[in-house]
């Protein structure tokens, strides 16, 4: 499983942080687990416009037999998909966006 995420907007857009990548298959079991089982807690929610300034996020999933992108902004964030974006922070790399 692949998780990407992709960070926009804020009051520095061009300060935004480099999109991010954690790989399962690179991880200790332990934390391979973590994330699947992060990923599995993630539902999509309403895609809300961001207000001014907000920073908004991209996450892409890719899994064997799923694939998704979901969109979300600081506001519309949920508690699952907030732990999911801290888990790719903690752990993964700087990919090419």
């Amino acid at each position: 499983m692949k998780v990407v995420v992709r960070t926009y907007g804020g009051f520095a857009p061009a300060l935004a942080p480099p999109a991010r990548e954690v790989h399962s298959s690179e991880l200790p079991p332990g934390e391979a687990q973590a994330l699947c089982t992060l990923v599995a807690a993630v539902r999509p929610g309403p895609e809300a416009a961001p207000r001014p300034d907000e920073r908004h996020y991209e996450v892409t999933i890719d899994s064997p037999g799923d694939a998704r992108v979901l969109r979300c902004a600081d506001s519309s964030m949920g508690d699952a998909l907030a732990a999911l974006l801290d888990f790719v922070e903690r752990h993964g790399r700087r990919c090419r966006a």
